[in-house]
């Protein structure tokens, strides 16, 4: 996977059990943070590159859709999963975690509404600065579904309700 930041491009990728980060110049070191959300992953791709303002670094968003540890379908959820949205900062030749943000949980009842079942490469819509993205969210007692957006507020991920002029 692709990190595209203002500094040139990362490499992010998991197999054998590694998980691993390169750049132009070589290895770059990865929060064990990080380590750890893609190695309990079964999918994860970058939505969209966005600068902290508050910083000038560079920070990375992208969603993980973690597999039910160890439950092969038979967890309370059946094969359900959590989903999440990451911001990662760009610092040297690091790679950090600043936040997690979860947007669909079959244990808490939040799922994304989507014409493509839940899935997020299609459910979840890169946004337009100072929204990083948005998606239309459903939950047990929401009808019919509520755009939700997230927005950058003190290098914290913030789900927010959709502004409707």
């Amino acid at each position: 996977m692709k990190l595209n930041s203002s500094t040139g491009n990362d490499e992010l990728c998991a197999a054998l059990g590694k998980v691993q980060a390169k750049d132009a110049h070589g290895t770059v070191k990865l929060d064990p943070k990080i380590i750890s959300q893609i190695r309990q992953s079964d999918e994860f791709f970058t939505l969209d590159a966005f600068p902290a303002p508050s910083s000038g670094k560079d920070s990375v968003i992208f969603v993980r859709v973690p597999s039910v540890p160890e439950a092969a379908g038979q967890g309370y959820c059946g094969a359900g999963h959590e989903d999440y949205m990451l911001l990662v900062e760009k610092q040297d030749r690091s790679l950090r975690l600043l936040d997690r943000l979860l947007i669909q949980s079959c244990l808490k009842n939040i799922n994304l509404a989507s014409d493509q079942s839940d899935n997020p490469r299609l459910a979840v819509k890169a946004g337009v600065a100072p929204v990083i993205a948005s998606f239309d969210l459903m939950s047990a007692d929401d009808v019919p579904a509520k755009t939700k957006q997230v927005v950058l507020k003190d290098r914290k991920l913030l789900l927010i309700d959709a502004a409707h002029p």
